[in-house]
């Protein structure tokens, strides 16, 4: 049985909300593939019918070639398949903006992922408000630009009080900046025996033909002091 951060019993070991949505429908396929043997997954949203056919549509679909040996125990040892995680639809519609529906949902499970897309900085506060008065742990896929600080100044206190834990902004957008810095700060400890005190800006780039462009954005952030760096080629 799933336990809460208060270590209460739950219903669920991860409710999805915004389920079938395109980052949702993304976020339950990995979950179908990733999750432990025997976990509780709850699908939810504002559509029961949208939610049903999803979970039809997880649960008929064959596991890709590639990812045969994620299924299996050991990673491939005896070839028996493992069993899957237990998928269900969680029975309440829930729209983002209803309280009461947040609370019941953030009451059945151990942690809440939503996938729902925010529209402000402030546009999650009713489902983290719902996670730290029941404690739920909460994770989300993408916040806009300064919703990380929103949450931390807004709850950060009270999820430590309730001992929930808060992982906000976990999706691909925010996972390839994380790791330029990381590799930033271990190259700027190898040439200059220090790491940075902070990063301020953070560009991607293709290899190809773009010299000229990655020239105007090495001149932006070094506020036009000094030699650009040599643009990256394929």
């Amino acid at each position: 049985m799933p336990l809460a951060a208060n270590g209460h019993p739950r219903r669920y070991d991860i409710a999805l909300l915004g389920a079938t949505g395109t980052y949702g429908a993304l976020s339950a396929r990995q979950l179908l593939l990733w999750a432990p043997p025997g976990a509780r997954i709850a699908l939810a949203g504002r559509d029961l019918d949208k939610l049903r056919g999803l979970r039809a549509s997880l649960t008929q679909r064959s596991t890709p070639r590639d990812l045969d040996s994620c299924r299996r125990d050991g990673g491939g040892g005896s070839g028996s398949e493992r069993p899957g995680p237990e998928v269900s639809v969680y029975e309440q519609a829930v729209d983002m903006y209803d309280e009461e529906a947040l609370r019941a949902l953030a009451a059945s499970t151990a942690v809440l992922a939503s996938a729902v897309r925010a529209d402000g900085a402030a546009a999650s506060d009713a489902v983290i408000a719902a996670c730290v008065a029941e404690g739920a742990h909460y994770t989300d896929l993408q916040p806009k630009p300064g919703a990380l600080c929103h949450i931390a100044e807004r709850f950060d206190s009270a999820a430590r009080a309730a001992r929930v834990l808060l992982a906000p902004g976990c999706g691909f957008d925010y996972a390839v900046p994380d790791v330029a810095v990381a590799i930033t700060e271990r190259r700027c400890e190898d040439v200059l025996g220090a790491s940075p005190r902070w990063v301020r800006k953070v560009f991607a780039v293709r290899p190809g033909q773009q010299g000229p462009a990655f020239r105007r954005a090495a001149r932006a952030a070094q506020g036009h002091r000094g030699t650009s760096p040599r643009a990256p080629t394929a």
